[in-house]
């Protein structure tokens, strides 16, 4: 069970100006230069501000940042945030796939398969208690005794 509290929850902000001399006017070439600047993430937006400059907008599950093509100043605005430690756990699969390399995905789908085995672990597990349980006193005992403790310290992490 993850308890948030022991995790860092502030998220960190950092802004940079890059000088811009294309002449993009495409989507396509407003993502290429965020790709030869090895943008972090995957892009999930592209939208025109009210000023109308292009806005491009990466994710992943530790990112997000924001470009904003300022054309006539030839500058670049980019806004990073790295997320905390806690929105990075939720933002893994809140990013509509599984983006970020190799590795990225691999820990994903390990997530993914890790809780249906909890699962089914549980449900199986109770199945099999329920049928030691008719004749054991002892199994009686270490059932009661289980359940005690994780409410326990479901009350504990609750009211702490």
């Amino acid at each position: 069970m993850i308890y948030h509290s022991h995790f860092d929850q502030t998220s960190t902000k950092a802004s940079r100006i890059f000088e811009y001399t294309s002449k993009a006017t495409s989507k396509e070439e407003f993502k290429r230069w965020a790709d030869d600047h090895n943008i972090p993430g995957r892009m999930m937006k592209f939208y025109y501000n009210r000023k109308e400059f292009p806005v491009l907008e990466y994710q992943s599950a530790g990112t997000h940042t924001r470009l904003i093509f300022n054309s006539p100043e030839g500058q670049v605005n980019m806004t990073q945030t790295t997320k905390s430690p806690a929105d990075a756990f939720n933002g893994i699969h809140r990013n509509q796939g599984y983006h970020g390399g190799v590795v990225y995905a691999a820990y994903a789908i390990l997530l993914d398969i890790l809780a249906i085995s909890l699962v089914l672990f549980i449900i199986s597990g109770v199945f099999l208690w329920m049928k030691i349980l008719k004749s054991n006193t002892w199994a009686w005992i270490i059932f009661l005794a289980g359940f005690v403790y994780f409410i326990s310290v479901v009350l504990y992490i609750a009211w702490s």
